[in-house]
């Protein structure tokens, strides 16, 4: 993801997976910062309360995909 991860800014949205029967979440990127990025997530639904629950600072997702608009586009 390195290289992918430079083009990437605050507030624009990619869409990932945490395992492979899972659903695909939009999110918001909120911290770029050299390879990794950031996201601020509000437990409301299955999968962010699964990433609250069995997910850590530094863990990887299966799938990642972006880069999308911002909605502020």
């Amino acid at each position: 993801m390195p290289l992918v991860a430079r083009k990437w800014r605050p507030g624009q949205f990619v869409i990932f997976m945490i395992h492979p029967r899972g659903e695909r979440v939009p999110m918001s990127v909120a911290i770029v910062n050299g390879s990794n990025i950031g996201m601020f997530i509000k437990k409301l639904g299955k999968t962010s309360i699964q990433l609250y629950n069995e997910f850590r600072v530094g863990d990887r997702l299966l799938a990642l995909a972006g880069l999308l608009e911002s909605l502020s586009s």
